[in-house]
């Protein structure tokens, strides 16, 4: 968004988030019960399935 409206964004402090999957998913895998290797994780947010914008995601790990 900052890139394609950087008028909109230009006095704004926002921070970068395209780290945040990666580091969730490294939190998440270190919450496992000890003796799993490969957990595997599952995020469930609240969210109307039959909206047209769902904001379902799959991040590959």
């Amino acid at each position: 968004m900052a890139k394609g409206l950087p008028e909109a964004f230009g006095q704004q402090h926002i921070r970068p988030v395209e780290e945040y999957p990666r580091r969730l998913l490294s939190a998440l895998r270190k919450t496992a019960p000890s003796g799993v290797d490969d957990p595997t994780v599952v995020v469930l947010t609240p969210v109307c399935s039959t909206a047209p914008t769902s904001n379902t995601r799959y991040w590959p790990g």
